[in-house]
């Protein structure tokens, strides 16, 4: 999951979110930001508990939105 453009204040989201990462599978999860300093401890621990439960959880810095699309469509039209 790719999460751009949500700074993880609406609770009921983010438990949800929780939820999901505390159970089996192999979804990861990649929070993008444009400055991890103002990074909510939710989102800090919604990262910290994919990673205990064995998903790969990253915090991803980006541009923005548009910045990001950029760079995926690149990775993935690379030899195109």
């Amino acid at each position: 999951m790719v999460v751009c453009g949500y700074s993880g204040r609406d609770s009921s989201i983010m438990q949800t979110l929780l939820s999901a990462v505390r159970k089996q599978g192999t979804g990861g999860l990649y929070w993008c930001v444009q400055n991890e300093a103002i990074l909510r401890p939710n989102v800090e621990e919604l990262i910290l508990t994919a990673r205990e439960h064995g998903r790969e959880a990253y915090i991803v810095h980006t541009q923005g939105f548009d910045d990001l699309l950029v760079r995926l469509a690149s990775h993935c039209l690379a030899g195109c």
